[in-house]
């Protein structure tokens, strides 16, 4: 079991590289969780294309900071994985 998490905000031009990257690896058993936190670009609309390879996709809207929603949703995922790694998408 390998998990992967992408966490993105305003990252849509870069995004899609980087689900197609993590993907096109071609892990078996792989848990991929994308967190965002509140994102005003085209990242919701990328990450729902792609919600069927997810484990988890968090969509999350907050007023001001983005870091407590991605650190927030991280510890609410049960990924059952041994390796765990944070990509991001720049």
């Amino acid at each position: 079991m390998l998990g992967i998490v992408t966490p993105s905000y305003n990252q849509g031009q870069f995004l899609e590289q980087t689900i197609d990257s993590v993907l096109s690896q071609g892990y078996p058993n792989l848990q991929y969780v994308i967190i965002d936190g509140g994102s005003t670009d085209n990242s919701v609309e990328i990450i729902r294309k792609y919600e069927k390879h997810l484990t988890f996709g968090f969509l999350r809207r907050t007023a001001g900071s983005r870091t407590p929603s991605i650190r927030d949703s991280l510890g609410s995922t049960s990924m059952s994985g041994p390796i765990s790694t944070a990509t991001t998408s720049t």
